[in-house]
């Protein structure tokens, strides 16, 4: 176990039915029809967490992607002002809507992806200006795009009543016996150093098949 593997998310690591769609590993996830769905790991753990009912907890979390930070670099570059609009709680999140619609397609032609608006904006309110110049500027070293290593989740957890923000963790899903790369494990490291929770959530194989769907 390296020393990433200790994150507790409160949902369960086991899974299912694997299974391969085109070159990614699938694992059986039960929707609200009762009929089995593959889905990635990724996706396991982002609707786990998010299904999670923990007392007052109140959980979201988006999937993030290897253009991640150069993304946001774009977007800081044409929108200096968007902190302002990140910190103003009555009109703020509808300018940011619109900014970050605004830059979808700019995004798009550079092959560069953010997460949907409210994630974006929560993201980056809540790491403030210091680290995400630091994250973007590591992002912009010369190659770091080819082994970019950033987690593939970023979790939210809140008081369900008040709405205040407990805890933010970025996460890196591994299916059992899957190493960590070397340039993940920098990654993480390097988030780590920056004060925040980053670590690797694996998961566990308890069957191989699909489970049958109850009847109608």
């Amino acid at each position: 176990m390296s020393e990433f593997e200790d994150l507790k998310l409160g949902i369960s690591p086991e899974v299912r039915g694997r299974d391969r769609q085109g070159t990614r590993v699938t694992y059986q996830l039960r929707n609200d029809s009762d009929i089995d769905q593959p889905v990635i790991p990724e996706e396991v753990v982002l609707k786990r967490f998010r299904m999670k009912a923990s007392g007052m907890s109140l959980c979201r979390g988006t999937r993030l992607f290897p253009s991640l930070w150069r993304a946001v670099d774009m977007l800081l570059t044409q929108h200096q002002d968007f902190y302002a609009y990140a910190f103003d709680t009555k009109t703020g999140p509808r300018r940011m809507r619109k900014m970050l619609n605004g830059i979808k397609v700019p995004l798009a032609e550079e092959d560069l992806t953010l997460p949907e608006a409210e994630m974006t904006g929560r993201l980056l309110y809540t790491l403030g200006p210091d680290r995400v110049h630091a994250l973007v500027t590591r992002h912009r070293e010369p190659g770091r795009a080819a082994t970019p290593g950033i987690p593939d989740l970023c979790l939210f957890e809140f008081n369900r009543l008040s709405g205040v923000q407990r805890r933010m963790l970025f996460v890196e899903v591994k299916r059992p016996g899957e190493r960590l790369a070397p340039h993940q494990a920098e990654e993480l490291r390097f988030m780590r150093s920056l004060g925040l929770t980053a670590g690797v959530f694996r998961l566990r194989e308890v069957g191989t098949g699909k489970r049958e769907a109850r009847a109608a």
